[in-house]
């Protein structure tokens, strides 16, 4: 068999296989765990002057203005992992870590298919 016609037989066959294959799983209990992390940072006006233009809009930063003593400080926040995928069916717990405050909580779900 030549090459070409391999590959060609291969694609087809992953075409036909994996569309049936994801949706014939059965559901399952998983565990995600979720970290709310804080990058922050500060300095001060002699270092790095304090940003004169607007933050991005939508939100999400904290922008602290120079102290008495010049100091100023940014932060955000973000989710790690930013994407999660589950099946539909999949019962998923999800903890949410804190690694500003280390907490840690709980909250469980069962996926279904929304319109």
């Amino acid at each position: 068999m030549t090459r070409p016609k391999a590959l060609t037989l291969l694609a087809l066959g992953l075409v036909l296989v994996l569309p049936g294959w994801s949706q014939h799983q059965n559901p399952r209990e998983r565990t995600i765990y979720i970290a709310a992390v804080e990058p922050k940072g500060g300095t001060n006006v002699a270092q790095e002057p304090f940003p004169k233009g607007e933050m991005p809009k939508g939100g999400g930063y904290v922008l602290k203005k120079p102290d008495d003593k010049g100091r100023w400080e940014i932060s955000t926040y973000k989710w790690d992992p930013g994407t999660m995928v589950v099946n539909e069916g999949d019962t998923v717990t999800f903890t949410w870590v804190s690694t500003a405050t280390s907490t840690r909580s709980r909250s469980k779900a069962t996926g279904s298919r929304t319109p």
